[in-house]
């Protein structure tokens, strides 16, 4: 139980309640249609592990609370879009919530990953299970790529990003499936996945290749192909 003489004393001093405290509070403040009675100062974040922290916190439900929080991390630390992007190739769920957060990220940072992910594209391969670890290394490679090339999509469709680096893509991946048709069908099926993401128009004609004549095609990819629009 507090006394008036507790209050007076914290009214004399300089402390500041935690930041997640002051954010739970401003959240219910807006949720009921009040405004709080006091400023939001957030305690400064400087290190990677404190932006890591507040991204890995972010939903669509709290981004109304997280984003002002993460935009203050960027712009007090220059290096964090690069953890961000990291992030982004782990959490395909929760890709859409983050293209929010990439308004706030110059488009030259962008850029420089985007180039990174669009070199990777050459090098699209297949590992034996033989060498687990080696193969585990090569399907988190596939997983980042997949997430941000749907990172890519969802950019586009909320017009944070120009649509170049859109149709970039789509003409990318579709040299590499035309490279890898008569090629191995598992590089061919990582091909594939990233079609299924992009949903180029006309892509659904690919469907009509003749397995006989492509080894690189399989009925499991022509299936696949299928699920695109015409």
């Amino acid at each position: 139980m507090y006394t008036l003489s507790d209050f007076y004393s914290w009214s004399k001093n300089s402390y500041m309640l935690p930041m997640e405290v002051t954010t739970k509070i401003h959240s219910l403040c807006k949720q009921v249609g009040v405004e709080p009675m006091f400023m939001m100062i957030h305690q400064e974040k400087k290190t990677m592990q404190d932006g890591l922290r507040e991204l890995n916190k972010l939903t669509e439900e709290n981004k109304h609370v997280q984003l002002p929080i993460l935009v203050e991390i960027i712009q007090m630390n220059p290096d964090f879009p690069s953890v961000f992007f990291k992030v982004v190739e782990k959490n395909p769920f929760f890709s859409k919530v983050y293209v929010e957060l990439l308004r706030s990220i110059p488009l030259e940072l962008f850029h420089l990953h985007y180039e990174n992910y669009y070199e990777s594209l050459d090098t699209i391969h297949v590992v034996s299970s033989d060498d687990y670890d080696a193969y585990c290394d090569n399907k988190m490679v596939h997983t980042g790529r997949r997430s941000f090339t749907l990172f890519i999509v969802h950019a586009i469709e909320a017009n944070v990003i120009p649509i170049h680096y859109y149709d970039k893509t789509v003409q990318k991946v579709m040299v590499k499936f035309k490279e890898h048709m008569n090629g191995d069908r598992e590089i061919m099926n990582e091909i594939v996945e990233l079609l299924i993401i992009l949903k180029p128009k006309g892509a659904r004609s690919l469907a009509t290749l003749n397995p006989a004549e492509h080894k690189g095609i399989s009925p499991k990819i022509l299936f696949r192909l299928m699920e695109l629009e015409s």
